[in-house]
């Protein structure tokens, strides 16, 4: 009879952890697939929006550098991004800069610079995305 029990004991606890190991696999299952379901859900589908903030300005022998911090706030990538940087005054454009970026995930951020050859501090710093093409 020990050994009889013994396997009966040894198959409960077999048992009982074969439920507990497809109870941890649902509620992974139920949990992944309510996620999916949210995501699909609730994203609207932006394209790319596309942020810009000069973040400061160096000089060095022959003009000034421009970093820029862009940020793509929308839910869809950009590529082939072109960011241009306009050095203003009295309403007409002194100089202008271009830097293209190759890739711009949804909702990320990248970095990149401007170069001018006058003083960004001397005029209306504009930066704006000019263009880009989906990927």
């Amino acid at each position: 009879m020990n050994r009889r029990s013994a396997r009966r004991d040894e198959e409960q606890n077999r048992r009982r952890l074969e439920a507990v190991a497809a109870a941890i696999g649902a509620v992974l299952a139920i949990g992944t697939l309510g996620v999916i379901i949210y995501e699909g859900v609730t994203s609207s589908d932006r394209p790319p929006l596309v942020e810009l903030q000069a973040e400061r300005v160096q000089a060095f022998e022959g003009g000034f550098l421009v970093e820029v911090a862009i940020r793509n706030a929308g839910d869809r990538a950009a590529a082939d991004l072109t960011i241009e940087g306009l050095l203003n005054r009295g309403g007409s454009t002194v100089e202008t800069s271009e830097m293209l970026l190759d890739y711009l995930p949804s909702s990320s951020s990248r970095r990149g610079g401007l170069y001018f050859r006058n003083d960004p501090a001397d005029y209306e710093l504009v930066l704006r995305a000019s263009g880009y093409r989906e990927p």
